[in-house]
């Protein structure tokens, strides 16, 4: 199953690189694909707490839901790998009437700027 999705990102990103990616806008649950997300870094993952803070409001926002599946997914493995000894992540999406924002935390050293 991972390595399905490993090719699958790799096709998509050619594909972004070529300009022929094709998005597919529907009604997606974000809080559900959070949670789903986050699972499956669990199990990837299970010395690390990974912890997603409940979504208010409606739910239900427009995208294309495989590739925000793998832009969280892609932010959720860079917590992890850049966690240092720091073993907790945070999702915490806040949502107004015209956006959306998903904050991914983790407690490592950081970029020092």
């Amino acid at each position: 199953s991972r390595m399905a999705e490993l090719i699958d990102r790799t096709l998509s990103s050619a594909q972004l690189d070529d300009g022929r990616i094709e998005i597919d806008v529907r009604g997606v649950d974000l809080g559900a694909l959070l949670l789903e997300v986050a699972e499956r870094q669990r199990q990837i993952s299970p010395d690390f707490e990974i912890r997603v803070e409940p979504l208010y409001g409606d739910p239900q926002i427009e995208g294309d839901a495989k590739l925000l599946e793998q832009v969280f997914t892609n932010l959720l493995s860079n917590a992890v790998k850049y966690s240092g000894r720091a073993r907790r992540i945070e999702i915490v999406p806040h949502a107004t009437a015209v956006a959306v924002a998903i904050a991914v935390r983790d407690y490592g050293l950081g970029i020092h700027a």
